[in-house]
């Protein structure tokens, strides 16, 4: 991807997922990376330039988990991908944490 005419990154290795609503049906996450640019101070290597951020709803009596709102840049949704899968987890063990963090 570029940005500004410079080739930028999302974050492969993490992925943030914050609580933002909850109610008796449903949990809404919002999920966050960060976006990796090429550092000119340092040739060769990255930079953290902007977080990209999307959204996402898991129903407490199934553990579907729906993108409401895909994350910029999110190629493939590998991120939205990631952040259902550890949604589900939680899920799994009747819980919907405040925080939490899927990482490779």
């Amino acid at each position: 991807m570029i940005i500004n005419g410079m080739e930028k990154h999302l974050d492969a290795q993490c992925v943030g997922i914050v609580k933002v609503l909850e109610d008796e049906e449903s949990a809404d996450y919002i999920f966050y990376c960060s976006v990796w640019i090429c550092n000119e101070a340092l040739k060769g290597r990255l930079k953290i330039h902007q977080s990209n951020f999307g959204r996402a709803r898991i129903l407490k009596v199934s553990g579907e988990v729906e993108i409401i709102d895909p994350m910029p840049d999110d190629v493939g949704g590998r991120r939205a991908s990631a952040t259902a899968s550890k949604l589900r987890q939680h899920w799994k063990l009747g819980n919907f944490p405040k925080v939490t963090t899927w990482a490779s």
